[in-house]
């Protein structure tokens, strides 16, 4: 019975193998998700808007209520164009916490200054500390892409 696929007796096994190996990893590196510098981009300058905002809580939120919105906004414009990505769900999850007013990110602390008014400055230097660094993770999370 033969064989579906014929290797010709003189091909050496490790040419077979290196380019099995070969298109397996191709395979996986198709997979991997691409870089995209405008996302990229956004996420550092989405964490500079949003500290600045933080650190005008110690003002009325009415003052700043459109500025927080657009912020907003344009933070969930880059998970919206994040989650067209397979394989981004990392980065996704973590513009869903920034953005869950309930949570302990940006969008919460909005709702939070919204609602009880100007922030204490002890307060307000402890969050930029907590928001930067949820920021720093989704822009380390897009650099590596960079690397694969």
């Amino acid at each position: 019975m033969k064989n579906a696929v014929s290797i010709p007796r003189f091909f050496p096994a490790w040419l077979l193998a290196l380019s099995l190996f070969l298109g397996g990893t191709m395979s996986i590196q198709s997979c991997a998700v691409p870089y995209n510098a405008a996302l990229h981009q956004g996420a550092i300058q989405q964490k500079k808007t949003a500290l600045a905002l933080v650190a005008k809580s110690d003002e009325a939120y009415s003052t700043h209520k459109k500025e927080v919105e657009d912020a907003l906004a344009a933070m969930k414009n880059l998970r919206d164009q994040a989650a067209t990505y397979k394989k981004n769900g990392e980065i996704v999850k973590m513009w869903n916490l920034m953005l869950d007013p309930a949570g302990g990110l940006f969008a919460g602390f909005a709702k939070k200054w919204e609602t009880e008014g100007p922030q204490n400055k002890t307060f307000v230097t402890a969050f930029k500390d907590e928001v930067g660094k949820a920021f720093d993770k989704i822009i380390q999370l897009e650099e590596e892409k960079k690397k694969s």
